[in-house]
C-alpha cells in the first residue's frame, strides 16, 4: 500500500515539475525591455531568474571643412556632440591627427538647455580663401530598449496631468507650428475618434514617412525653384504637408501632429547608425511624452514607433528656441534645427563627399542588470568629469591625472569590444579615481 502511495507521490510531483518547466520561459522566447533567461541552481529543485540587459558600444566620427571668405581673426565653432541623456552615455571623445585647422583650444561646453552639450572650438586666424579641416570621433554606451513591456493603450493626458517640465513642448513656433489650421485638420483627421495615443502615434509615423505624393512635389519645387538655400526653405512643418521630403521636415511635422493632438514632442538630432562607410547630413526624429512611461522615440523617416536606442546617438535635444532661430520657409534656416553655430560671419562649414557625419554599432554584448547598471551609471559620471576638465588649463600633476583618466577610458573602450566587461569596469573605476584627485 505504501508503494502505491509512494509511486502516486512521485507521478503527481512529475507532473507539476513538467507544468512548471513548461511554463516557464527560456531565454530564446523572451523578448522584454531586459532579457530574461531562466536558470536552476546546483542542488536546488527551484528555477532562479535572472535578469540581463543588452548593451551598445556605439562610434560617431564626424568631419567638416572651414572656409574663409575674407581674412578673419580667430573664432569660435559650437558643435553638438552626444550627452548624459535616458538611455545613453557617452565614453570618450578624440580629434583625429588628420584634423588641419589651427586649433588654439577647445571645451565641452553645457548648452543653456540641459542636457544639450556642444563642443567649442577657437580657431585661429585664417586668410581670404583659405580653407581647413576638422576631424573627430566619439563612443557612446547605450543601454537597448525592446520596448516589449510598452503599454498598448494610454489615453491622450489633458495639459493639467501633464508634469510641468513636458509643457514647453507643448508650444507652438515657427518650425514647428502646431496652431496652424492645415496642422490642426491633419492631427484632427489622423486621430479620428481614437484617444489611445499609442496608436494615434503610430498613425502619425505612417504618415510622415509614406506619403510619395508629397516627396514628389519637394523635389519638382526644388527643380522649378532653386536659390542658395536649395532645399532648406522647405522644411517646417507646414510646408511638409505638401513637400515632406527631407528627414528634418518630417520629424517637424511629425512632433507639430502630436503637439497639435494635445501631446509633448520634441526634435532630435541625432546621428543614426547605418555605415562606418558612407557619410551623411545629420538625422532628425522626434520623441513623443507617454504618461506613466516616459518620452518615447518615434522614426518620423522610416515610420517606426518606437524606435530601438541602439540605432542612433542623440547629439541635441531641440527646445521651442531651437524651432523659432531655424524659422519657417520665409526666415533663417527655413525650418532646419541647427547643431553647430559660428561667430564669424565671413566662416562657412561645408561638407562634401568625403566628410559630414557616420555612425554604427562597434560591439554589443549582454550581461546581467546589476552589472549593466554598474557599468552605464559609471560612464555617465566619468564623462561628466571629463567634461569638466577637457580643455582647461591644469597644473602638472592635474594633468597627469587627466592623461592617466583618459587613457583608462580608452582601455575601457577596448575592454567593451574584447566582450570583457569586468575590465570595463576597473578601467571606468580607475578613470573615475584619476579625474576626482584633480584639485
Amino acid at each position: 500500500m505504501l508503494d502505491k502511495i509512494e509511486i502516486a507521490a512521485k507521478i503527481c510531483l512529475l507532473i507539476i515539475v513538467s507544468l512548471i518547466l513548461l511554463a516557464t520561459p527560456t531565454l530564446s522566447a523572451i523578448t522584454t525591455d531586459q532579457v530574461i533567461e531562466t536558470e536552476t541552481t546546483e542542488g536546488s529543485p527551484y528555477l532562479i531568474k535572472k535578469i540581463f540587459q543588452d548593451l551598445y558600444l556605439l562610434h560617431g566620427e564626424i568631419a567638416f571643412y572651414i572656409h574663409s571668405f575674407e581674412d578673419v581673426n580667430s573664432f569660435n565653432i559650437n558643435y553638438s556632440i552626444p550627452s548624459n541623456y535616458e538611455d545613453q552615455a557617452p565614453i570618450y571623445f578624440e580629434i583625429r591627427n588628420d584634423t588641419t585647422a589651427e586649433i588654439l583650444d577647445y571645451m565641452i561646453v553645457n548648452d543653456t538647455n540641459q542636457p544639450n552639450r556642444f563642443i567649442k572650438f577657437s580657431i585661429g586666424p585664417m586668410d581670404s580663401g583659405e580653407t581647413s579641416f576638422i576631424h573627430f570621433d566619439f563612443w557612446v554606451l547605450v543601454k537597448n530598449n525592446h520596448y516589449n513591456r510598452f503599454p498598448e493603450y494610454v489615453t491622450i493626458p489633458k495639459e493639467n496631468q501633464l508634469p510641468e517640465k513636458t509643457k514647453v513642448w507643448l508650444e507652438s513656433t515657427k518650425a514647428i507650428q502646431s496652431n496652424n489650421l492645415r496642422i490642426k485638420l491633419k492631427a484632427l483627421k489622423l486621430k479620428g475618434r481614437d484617444d489611445n495615443l499609442i496608436e494615434i502615434a503610430e498613425k502619425i509615423v505612417d504618415y510622415t514617412s509614406t506619403n510619395k505624393f508629397r516627396k514628389k512635389i519637394w523635389f519638382l519645387a526644388n527643380f522649378l525653384s532653386p536659390n542658395k538655400n536649395g532645399w532648406a526653405k522647405y522644411l517646417d512643418a507646414v510646408s511638409s504637408i505638401f513637400y515632406g521630403g527631407s528627414c528634418t521636415g518630417r520629424a517637424n511635422l511629425g512632433t507639430a501632429l502630436f503637439r497639435a493632438n494635445g501631446v509633448p514632442a520634441k526634435n532630435l538630432i541625432v546621428m543614426s547608425t547605418w555605415s562606418k562607410e558612407d557619410w551623411y547630413d545629420m538625422h532628425y526624429i522626434c520623441e513623443y511624452y507617454c504618461p506613466n512611461y516616459g518620452w518615447v522615440s518615434a522614426e518620423t523617416t522610416l515610420g517606426y514607433t518606437p524606435y530601438q536606442p541602439k540605432n542612433y546617438i542623440i547629439l541635441r535635444v531641440c527646445y521651442p528656441k531651437d524651432e523659432n532661430e531655424a524659422g519657417n520657409r520665409f526666415h533663417n534656416y527655413g525650418g532646419c534645427e541647427q547643431w553647430f553655430w559660428v561667430d564669424q560671419k565671413n566662416i562657412q562649414i561645408h561638407t562634401n563627399e568625403d566628410s559630414g557625419a557616420k555612425g554604427w554599432i562597434e560591439q554589443d554584448i549582454i550581461t546581467d542588470l546589476e552589472n549593466a547598471s554598474s557599468m552605464f551609471n559609471l560612464t555617465q559620471d566619468v564623462y561628466s568629469l571629463f567634461s569638466r576638465y577637457s580643455g582647461e588649463n591644469l597644473t602638472a600633476e592635474n594633468l597627469m591625472h587627466y592623461n592617466n583618466a583618459v587613457l583608462a577610458q580608452k582601455n575601457a573602450i577596448n575592454c567593451f569590444n574584447q566582450s570583457d566587461t569586468k575590465g570595463y569596469l576597473n578601467n571606468m573605476t580607475n578613470a573615475y579615481e584619476e579625474y576626482i584627485k584633480i584639485e
